[in-house]
């Protein structure tokens, strides 16, 4: 029952086979005669002064008196925290009537430097010891401080000597209140290891909609991939996780209750805090029995959210999305052109796959009934992202037949990309590039790449990168997912030895 006071009903129906019926209707009420309901804030700074406040109620027939008690608790550690929050006067008397209620307040003070999480007891209990009630909970303390990470990208080619200067770091020493936190170098001989590093981030988003569950799919499955590519890496990573088995997780990860209220208000309270950590989390995601079970929960999570048409939906009763749709089976091919995929697993993908991709043809011939119905100039149009979207997704699956209805719409979709690949933003052309040179287009994949290299800006430590020029949360603007995928680009249609540098 929720501590909250109020009124339950309870309904009973039983019948027999020959229909006769009984029926049994009961109310309850979820109180006590004594009840403590605190009013805590949603959440303290670093030095706020306060009153903790908290109504006594008195349910019972007859006067109460007693004492209210207030106890503050470091939540990761459970150590008292009343000396260091000066609740010193954590005792508070009552004497309250029958049917009646009386506030009460305890002064606190949060402590400068204190920005954990805080647990709260209230306990009110009658001196006779006849009646008591208390509630807990936890309460995040934030500091008044901002992080600000300063990074500078060192990039080496080759021998030689380079020098490098922190000029915010230098002339740090005019501010007043600015303190350093820490200075960290970081060094990798093969820039593919802080892709690896970033892997856990991927297995730690909050929310269960269809992208972040197919985001965690995706990782488990790189994850895996690499594990088992290296006997060497294999190992480092055992070493790893062994070392120090039960110090893998902090109190704080363990406990799933007080994780989840700091993650909204604290989002950095599980980052990493030192190199061993990372470490540490980097060797708990690269576990292959962890990872297969991950692995298994993220695809019946994933079977749950794909409609009975075959459409992906956002979350779990929503309308399906194109877009969404698109953008997990696109990934689905990215593993399987990896080879990241193999046995159970693979067979998993291939019931989604081949739901989704009748769905998604079903789509594109909609879309091409659409101009046909609005009598659009087809000799000018340009397809739309989605459209793009769909042809390189649809690059991944030459095996998988277009549909008779839809291979119409399929054609002229292709034919319309190659003629007006001038017209679409650079994310676009490297889809179309890919799309075509999937689908033996020699042409237009080679104008693309040269229109490319002359296009982009390029960079003795940052290499061959691309000018934004719209920044948006829109999924065809979004700077990083390009600058990767026109890699992919020139690596693959035009097999580049070493692709340009991100």
């Amino acid at each position: 029952m929720p501590e909250a006071l109020t009124k339950w009903k309870f309904q009973a129906l039983t019948h027999t086979k020959d229909l006769a019926f009984g029926y049994s209707s009961r109310e309850i009420v979820t109180q006590k005669d004594l009840m403590v309901q605190p009013n805590p804030p949603r959440f303290l700074r670093e030095g706020d002064k306060m009153e903790f406040s908290s109504k006594v109620v008195n349910l019972s027939g007859k006067e109460i008196t007693g004492i209210a008690t207030l106890q503050l608790f470091d939540a990761a550690t459970n150590e008292p925290m009343d000396g260091w929050f000066k609740n010193v006067v954590d005792k508070q008397y009552f004497t309250i009537g029958a049917g009646q209620s009386q506030a009460i307040q305890f002064p606190i003070e949060v402590p400068y430097q204190f920005n954990k999480a805080l647990t709260w007891r209230i306990v009110a209990r009658a001196n006779d010891g006849s009646v008591s009630d208390g509630e807990e909970n936890m309460l995040p303390v934030l500091t008044n401080r901002m992080l600000v990470t300063e990074s500078l990208p060192i990039h080496m080619r080759g021998s030689g000597t380079k020098n490098f200067r922190f000029d915010k770091l230098i002339n740090s020493g005019s501010s007043e209140t600015l303190t350093n936190q820490a200075l960290t170098v970081e060094y990798t001989s093969n820039p593919v290891w802080n892709a690896v590093q970033a892997l856990p981030y991927m297995m730690q988003y909050p929310y269960e909609c269809a992208e972040q569950t197919w985001n965690r799919y995706y990782a488990n499955s790189l994850a895996t991939m690499v594990a088992n590519s290296s006997p060497k890496i294999k190992q480092v990573l055992e070493q790893w996780r062994t070392e120090d088995t039960a110090a893998l997780l902090s109190n704080l990860q363990k406990n799933e209750e007080l994780k989840s209220v700091l993650l909204e208000e604290t989002p950095w309270v599980l980052a990493a805090k030192n190199e061993a950590q990372q470490k540490k989390n980097v060797a708990v995601l690269f576990d292959l029995m962890r990872m297969s079970g991950e692995q298994t929960w993220a695809y019946e999570k994933l079977r749950q959210l794909q409609s009975p048409n075959g459409g992906f939906v956002w979350f779990k009763g929503g309308a399906d999305d194109r877009y969404m749709t698109q953008y997990i089976v696109t990934g689905i091919g990215h593993l399987k052109r990896l080879k990241a995929v193999s046995g159970l697993q693979e067979a998993h993908l291939n019931r989604l796959v081949q739901a989704a991709i009748p769905y998604l043809d079903n789509k594109i011939k909609e879309e091409y009934e659409q101009l046909l119905k609005y009598k659009t100039n087809l000799k000018e149009y340009v397809p739309s992202y989605y459209v793009i979207q769909y042809l390189y997704m649809r690059s991944f699956f030459p095996q998988n037949k277009i549909s008779e209805p839809a291979l119409k719409a399929v054609n002229y979709f292709k034919e319309r990309a190659k003629q007006t690949w001038t017209k679409q933003n650079k994310y676009m052309q490297g889809m179309i590039a890919l799309a075509g040179h999937r689908d033996n287009d020699l042409a237009t994949p080679k104008s693309i790449l040269k229109s490319l290299k002359e296009t982009a800006i390029r960079n003795e430590e940052q290499g061959m990168y691309y000018k934004d020029a719209a920044r948006s949360w829109w999924w065809y603007e979004a700077p990083i997912e390009r600058q990767a995928l026109l890699i992919e680009a020139f690596e693959e249609a035009e097999k580049m030895r070493q692709p340009p540098m991100i």
